[in-house]
């Protein structure tokens, strides 16, 4: 009997659930709802970053935009300066203001304070206006030499083209220019200090006197002499204003167009020489100046110095160096242009002084 209910109940199992079964699943599926495909907001991240990468961009381009404007500002500010330092020469040469101060080097250079000893160059260039040409070929045979000074006479167009195609140091005075690389200590119209070292000060003129425009072709020596007898109340009344700022120790330059009372010797083969004397030179021996080369050199017929043709009167110095308070140690003619092209021959005088 216990059996026949146990196979009852087994058989009643096998009939209740595959219909359990089927509901579950059929009834289970109807009851299932999936959720339709509903339109989300994107949050475009990527596109947040790229704005601000390129905010940071366009900022990181505007800071190097503001520094690059303020290198530039500076930088011209600084260009600026360095002109001022410089102080360039005016293209119109009638604006410009003396004494003018070139400075493309600013140059400072120290002597040895116990041996002062210098080397000077006296570069004459007269009046006829010089090419570029001419100039640049007299400056390469000066480049090498170590000198302190170049005194320079002539027109003022070719004093300014020298001294800015030298590229040196200069100071253009009323008469002349002087080229230097020693301390600029002050300047007037007519003259400039130096300071070759801590306690020596020399001052320094270059000093043209060229008689411009004037005809000499039909003068004899005694016409010539007496037009520079003329001429010389005004010249001595110039060389008086600059001399009396000159200081203890001083040196100038000076280009004339007088001969020298001192070479003018009558034992000569020079026919032309008269018994005469030239007023600027002995002006200058009256006041203590030493002429260079003339103390430098034994005889005014064997050691004739810069000899130039003027007027009637040839083979004569009229280009020199005038010193107080030094002593001079050597001087000599150094040929320039000319050799070869005897159109514009150009020589100059150098020499060396001890300061002592």
């Amino acid at each position: 009997m216990r059996k026949l209910n146990l196979l009852a109940i087994v058989l009643l199992t096998l009939l209740i659930l595959p219909s359990c079964a089927t509901y579950t699943i059929g009834k289970g599926l109807s009851h299932i709802s999936l959720q339709e495909e509903q339109t989300v907001p994107l949050t475009k991240y990527k596109d947040i970053q790229d704005k601000e990468l390129l905010a940071k961009q366009e900022a990181q381009r505007k800071y190097e935009d503001e520094q690059k404007l303020k290198q530039n500002l500076k930088d011209i500010n600084t260009a600026i300066e360095k002109k001022a330092e410089v102080n360039p020469y005016p293209l119109d040469l009638n604006k410009l203001q003396l004494p003018h101060i070139y400075r493309p080097l600013n140059s400072k250079q120290v002597l040895n304070p116990d041996f002062t000893s210098f080397q000077v160059l006296v570069l004459p260039l007269d009046n006829e206006t010089r090419s570029t040409e001419n100039l640049a070929l007299i400056y390469n045979g000066i480049k090498d030499i170590d000198l302190q000074f170049i005194f320079i006479t002539g027109s003022i167009e070719n004093q300014i083209n020298f001294a800015k195609l030298a590229g040196r140091d200069a100071v253009t005075l009323d008469k002349g220019t002087v080229l230097f690389n020693t301390e600029l200590n002050e300047a007037t119209t007519s003259s400039a200090s130096f300071l070759l070292s801590d306690k020596k000060a020399l001052t320094l003129s270059s000093i043209s006197l060229l008689i411009d425009n004037l005809s000499l072709e039909n003068l004899d020596v005694e016409s010539y002499h007496k037009l520079c007898t003329e001429l010389s109340g005004k010249r001595i009344d110039s060389l008086t204003a600059i001399l009396e700022n000159l200081e203890e120790k001083s040196l100038f330059a000076l280009s004339d167009d007088e001969p020298s009372t001192s070479d003018w010797t009558l034992f000569t083969p020079y026919e032309y020489r008269k018994e005469l004397a030239w007023p600027i030179s002995d002006f200058l021996a009256n006041l203590g100046f030493r002429d260079t080369y003339r103390v430098t050199h034994f005889s005014e017929e064997t050691d004739s110095g810069i000899t130039q043709e003027i007027g009637p009167i040839t083979k004569e110095r009229l280009d020199y160096l005038f010193s107080k308070g030094l002593m001079e140690v050597s001087s000599s003619t150094l040929a320039l242009a000319g050799l070869t092209d005897e159109s514009n021959p150009t020589f100059g005088l150098i020499a060396n002084y001890i300061y002592p």
